[in-house]
């Protein structure tokens, strides 16, 4: 059987987003459906002082019709990088694996940008390496999928051109998606629900859970990686 999911790039998103990654065959970035202004594509939760603390990174204005694959970066988004670095070293300044979140942003600092998808991408691949998930990154706009193919429909073409027997979605769509409708094309349909299991963070006196992923990364040994990502349920 293969499994495929089908996601929006997201830049450093939580944990579920990489235990879904971890559980398909095949991992699809939805690169070719409209943008979301105001989404969380390019923002998430950091822990600072014990605190939540929102960081954005910007993406160019462009069209309200924009796909995400067109989405540009200004041309200062090096000191964008640059600065939610200074940033996390401040923040994690007492976590004992600061120095991997470091040496990620020095691999990104390494490049130029022009285009949020390039820059979510090796993000996303940046973090698939360290913590082990060996899942190709591929993108749906490759397979030329009609406009006029919206919704369900497009989810289940993907599966259809790439031979996947089975969809797995992060829990949040289980009202989009229904099982029948995916079974009359031959298709399982799965919803995955991540576990947040707690891991030691500083300055909290309970665990905050739900935040990017680089706040887990700061805070936990690799060897404990393959526990957080099998840490789910499938329904």
């Amino acid at each position: 059987m293969k499994t495929i999911c089908i996601i929006q790039p997201y830049v450093f998103p939580y944990l579920p987003y990489f235990q879904l990654a971890g559980a398909v065959d095949e991992f699809w970035v939805f690169d070719d459906v409209q943008y979301i202004r105001r989404g969380w594509m390019n923002r998430n939760y950091i822990l600072n002082n014990g605190q939540r603390q929102l960081f954005t990174l910007p993406i160019s204005k462009g069209h309200q019709g924009d796909l995400i694959l067109d989405k540009k970066l200004p041309e200062n988004f090096a000191s964008s990088i640059e600065g939610l670095k200074k940033n996390l070293s401040n923040a994690y300044a007492r976590a004992p694996y600061l120095e991997i979140i470091q040496a990620i942003f020095d691999a990104l600092a390494a490049k130029q940008w022009h285009y949020f998808l390039d820059f979510s991408e090796m993000t996303l691949g940046e973090i698939f390496r360290q913590l082990g998930i060996e899942t190709a990154i591929q993108r749906t706009s490759k397979l030329l999928i009609p406009d006029n193919i919206h919704g369900a429909n497009r989810i289940i073409e993907v599966c259809r051109r790439v031979g996947a027997n089975r969809y797995v979605n992060p829990i949040g769509g289980v009202s989009l998606y229904n099982h029948d409708v995916f079974a009359a094309k031959g298709l399982q349909l799965n919803f995955l629900e991540g576990i947040l299991a707690p891991y030691p963070q500083h300055g909290v006196r309970e665990f905050e859970p739900g935040l990017s992923i680089l706040d887990l990364i700061a805070w936990t040994d690799p060897a404990d990686y393959a526990f957080q990502l099998r840490n789910f349920k499938l329904r």
